[in-house]
């Protein structure tokens, strides 16, 4: 499965066809090909899409994105310790093999959401302004997953 990362807002519930709208449209100026597997349309609270560089023939450069529309308190994490009422909306997972590729997407698309939190795994978290600052420097030594530059 790789490394995974998350995506953290504070509102508990979201709009998850505006959200599917806005990743799309990401992915879309990306040049990346991208699947759904619509979920919510079978009733349940999350979708998933599998996420890939077009000109990628290597199977391990994919991404696993779910992103939830509910958040239930059953599964939640505690991040008090980042900020308050963080609720996960967005998991990507196999992570390993497409660090460049979640950092560009983060850049998109903290442009729409500039309150959300990118937490990984190895407890590094970003905010908007973390994740600027890191895509426009030619090194990426800031940056949880960078080889070395």
């Amino acid at each position: 499965m790789g490394l995974s990362g998350m995506i953290l807002r504070k509102k508990a519930d979201i709009n998850l066809p505006k959200l599917k709208s806005e990743l799309f449209g990401i992915f879309d100026s990306l040049a990346y090909e991208y699947y759904d597997w619509d979920e919510a349309s079978k009733g349940k609270h999350y979708n998933s899409i599998s996420v890939r560089k077009k000109e990628s023939s290597i199977d391990d450069e994919s991404l696993i994105i779910y992103m939830y529309n509910t958040f239930d308190p059953k599964e939640s994490i505690q991040f008090n310790w980042i900020g308050e009422e963080l609720n996960l909306i967005i998991l990507i997972e196999s992570i390993s093999e497409c660090e460049d590729m979640v950092l560009e997407i983060l850049f998109k698309y903290l442009k729409f959401h500039q309150d959300d939190i990118f937490y990984n795994e190895m407890e590094w978290y970003y905010t908007k302004k973390d994740i600027d600052e890191i895509y426009l420097k030619p090194s990426k030594m800031d940056w949880c997953y960078h080889a070395n530059d």
